[in-house]
């Protein structure tokens, strides 16, 4: 399944999120994308930021200049318009983190009592966050990310349904473990 974005208003094909199979009956309009008539000052490369795939769904950000569904927040879809959810509202907290996030990850199956965990990459920090339902996502923490220096390490998240293992990098080996790990 490949998914692509038409923010053009060329009358060729309706603007929005579109996912393919590769042939022309597979081709269809997941979710519409209305431009804002007031083009001015809008940048031109405005369009969905992909983000990641996982557990059968690509992950994506709308952006703040577009009108309509597709506007700034975070999305999942399974390829189908049912499928095509919100997963969090953008909030000025979440905006910022985002802004600087320089990797996004989606673990599957990381959830924490019921809600759908991710974590965001800054330049200083990996910070989690969780989405509580109704589209409305909260930060659980904030770690230090320095991989030289150690801190959580992103991407191996793991859940037994109410409770969440962060593995965290060291900064250098303690003594007792040196020898062992060579």
């Amino acid at each position: 399944m490949l998914f692509f974005a038409n923010v053009k208003d060329d009358h060729a094909s309706e603007p929005g999120l579109w996912a393919t199979d590769g042939t022309p009956a597979g081709t269809r309009l997941l979710r519409e994308i209305p431009l804002s008539r007031d083009r001015n000052g809008i940048p031109q490369d405005i369009f969905p930021r992909f983000v990641g795939v996982s557990a059968q769904r690509v992950w994506f950000m709308g952006d703040p200049f577009l009108s309509g569904e597709l506007s700034d927040g975070f999305w999942s879809s399974d390829g189908t318009t049912l499928g095509t959810e919100l997963v969090a509202k953008s909030t000025d907290n979440i905006s910022q983190a985002f802004r600087q996030t320089q990797r996004l990850d989606i673990q599957p199956y990381a959830l924490l009592n019921g809600n759908f965990v991710f974590s965001m990459v800054t330049p200083t920090e990996t910070q989690l966050w969780q989405n509580g339902g109704a589209a409305r996502s909260q930060r659980l923490g904030q770690f230090p990310y320095d991989p030289p220096q150690g801190g959580f390490i992103p991407g191996l998240l793991t859940s037994t349904g109410s409770q969440l293992s962060l593995p965290c990098a060291m900064p250098r080996a303690p003594p007792s473990f040196g020898a062992a790990m060579g």
